[in-house]
């Protein structure tokens, strides 16, 4: 008999895992595989919720858990099986910067691009297009509609764009 796991416990276990994540990351990374079983099933939904709050913290999660090697696996796997893109697309750059993150990390840290020069530039110039500031960005910009989306909570473009640099 399976249990449906609403939005909200979905969202919960997002934020505790990816705060272990970016605290103590061997502690977060065994939250995501073994203290959060069906992370593997979750975080997809979230992807899918068209809830902005519950996609940025499916990005959050994605992109903390690429710079853990034995976490990589789980970015990796929604990556090729298309559930970034929905991120990656996503009108709210937060999301978006996440997602990118996540995927360059996951691209800077594959043995085999390693040595590809022109693959090493490419995550470079990934990294760098986060730096630079969206004109067209749509999302809340006044202090309490970012309150209300989490937002403000999000690590900033130009900081995942340095992190990967």
């Amino acid at each position: 008999e399976e249990m449906t796991v609403s939005l909200d416990t979905m969202m919960e276990r997002a934020i505790i895992t990816c705060s272990l994540l970016l605290s103590k990351k061997e502690v977060g990374s065994w939250a995501l595989g073994s203290g959060w079983k069906t992370s593997g099933d979750e975080l997809p939904q979230l992807i899918e919720s068209d809830n902005n709050r519950a996609m940025f913290l499916a990005s959050e999660v994605v992109s903390a858990a690429s710079t853990v090697e034995s976490s990589r696996h789980l970015v990796a796997n929604l990556v090729s099986s298309g559930a970034m893109q929905k991120l990656v697309k996503n009108e709210d750059r937060d999301i978006r910067s996440g997602a990118a993150s996540a995927i360059a990390k996951l691209g800077l840290s594959d043995k085999a691009a390693q040595k590809d020069e022109g693959e090493v530039m490419g995550m470079l110039l990934a990294a760098c297009d986060l730096l630079e500031d969206d004109k067209k960005e749509t999302t809340p910009t006044k202090k309490e509609d970012k309150l209300q989306h989490f937002s403000s909570f999000a690590t900033s473009s130009v900081e995942r764009g340095v992190e990967m640099i």
